[in-house]
């Protein structure tokens, strides 16, 4: 096969959309299809087909928005968020369902998890300065 612009030339792909021959000036590279240059000066291209987009699952929306809260005020909401955010994951990976927003349900759990831990942490500090008779002393200034 031959070069539709250039016939002296042998054809190196073919373009995607017309089907015509291409050698290695005419060939032009857009998300990993080749197109001649007709095609593209006028913007004559198939629409993407292979991008389909899938409701989000609100709990998982919940999740995220509970785990930020958790972080910035409150026991309740971290345990919210790694609860909805259980419960999207599992919503989710379900074959039955067809939803998006997995990458939302995790990081609303993960900040539910790690806002847990802090006020676990927090607490445990708190206790041991009580045990230690620090904080009365702090208190007390």
């Amino acid at each position: 096969m031959q070069c539709y612009s250039h016939p002296q030339r042998g054809a190196v792909s073919i373009c995607a959309n017309c089907g015509k021959g291409l050698c290695s000036e005419c060939s032009v590279d857009v998300d990993g299809k080749t197109y001649c240059q007709n095609c593209l000066s006028t913007g004559n291209l198939p629409q993407r087909r292979d991008v389909i987009h899938k409701p989000t699952n609100p709990l998982a929306i919940v999740s995220l928005a509970l785990g930020i809260l958790g972080l910035c005020g409150g026991l309740p909401f971290a345990a919210g968020a790694w609860i909805t955010g259980r419960k999207a994951i599992a919503q989710i990976e379900q074959a039955s369902t067809k939803q998006g927003g997995l990458e939302l349900a995790r990081i609303g759990q993960g900040l539910g998890i790690a806002a847990t831990i802090l006020y676990g942490a927090v607490l445990l500090c708190v206790l041991a300065m009580y045990s230690l008779g620090i904080l009365g002393s702090i208190l007390q200034q």
